[in-house]
């Protein structure tokens, strides 16, 4: 469907380490069979009831689980909207990964890692036991794959889809791409084999990208900086993140405008919302927040006290990690 899971040259460097007797890990940062399951006919996408996305399938018992509440319904034979039969995966997953891997190599004994992995009898252990002993020539998982593991005799390191991160609506996406690429590589080539990585992208010319591909740091802070220096992100603010949440959206957004207010003739603040969420329900919720900046420490911290004063308090979070 105009999309590539594994790339020509992805799959000659791993067919070539495995004809080696050396082995390869493979990096899709998104468990299931495919991050939807959408309806041809009317585009239903199974989205779930209490959250504003749409279900992951998982062919492992055919199930459609929302990864955020953990709701999930068996796949039905049709569209409930529309009764066709014409439903499709859209998108790549670790299990349409590993089926993937199973065509293109076949016969050749792989592990799996993700959190439904993990989540089973001898989880991650047992995985990472069997590439260590070499009963896997192949590792396949999310991004549990890059956490420091060492393994002498993988040289070869394939990071699929490498630039999803930097769809996502925070200003820190850029750096996680960066962190998880040059993270990743560094699995590969430890013993006294050399090692290298494959990195499929759509967005080659990205700065994190190329930074990440270079393994060149200081040439990815100096973009990122300037990034973050012309729109006031840390380190050149500081940040507090307001989130009102509420059964009906007029209530939140009601609540958050409040919060606005409050602020608005504040000196040494710089407002930003208030607007949805970028997940804008979450387990029945609607999420409603507002961002302040600013170049003081002692501003913010009075910022936030004068936010829990109000007759609906936002929760608030200091220098946040993600602004989902």
């Amino acid at each position: 469907h105009g999309r590539v899971l594994f790339a020509a040259r992805t799959v000659e460097l791993l067919g070539q380490a495995i004809e080696r007797g050396e082995q390869a890990i493979v990096l899709l940062n998104r468990r299931g069979f495919s991050p939807s399951l959408l309806c041809r006919r009317c585009g239903h996408d199974f989205r779930c009831p209490a959250c504003s996305v749409a279900r992951t399938y998982h062919r492992r018992g055919e199930r459609l689980l929302c990864h955020y509440c953990g709701d999930f319904v068996l796949r039905p034979r049709g569209c409930p909207a529309c009764r066709s039969d014409v439903l499709m995966p859209v998108g790549f997953g670790t299990e349409r990964l590993a089926e993937r891997f199973e065509e293109l190599f076949p016969g050749v004994p792989y592990a799996v890692l993700d959190r439904d992995a993990a989540a089973r009898r001898g989880g991650a252990a047992r995985v990472l036991a069997d590439f260590e002993s070499g009963a896997a020539r192949a590792l396949l998982g999310t991004q549990m794959v890059a956490k420091g593991h060492d393994f002498p005799n993988a040289t070869v390191l394939a990071v699929l889809d490498a630039d999803a991160i930097l769809s996502f609506p925070d200003f820190r996406s850029a750096e996680r791409t960066f962190q998880l690429v040059t993270q990743a590589a560094g699995r590969v080539g430890r013993g006294e084999k050399p090692g290298i990585v494959a990195v499929q992208t759509a967005r080659p010319e990205h700065p994190a990208i190329a930074a990440a591909v270079r393994q060149d740091h200081p040439a990815f802070a100096e973009e990122e900086l300037r990034f973050r220096r012309a729109f006031g992100y840390p380190p050149f603010s500081h940040l507090l993140l307001a989130l009102w949440t509420a059964k009906e959206l007029p209530e939140a957004e009601a609540a958050a405008r409040r919060g606005r207010e409050a602020l608005a003739a504040r000196p040494r603040l710089r407002l930003l919302g208030p607007a949805l969420a970028p997940l804008e329900r979450l387990k029945g919720l609607w999420r409603v927040q507002l961002l302040v900046k600013s170049d003081s420490r002692e501003a913010l911290a009075g910022a936030g006290e004068l936010l829990r004063t109000l007759p609906d308090p936002p929760r608030l979070d200091r220098d946040p990690q993600s602004l989902l």
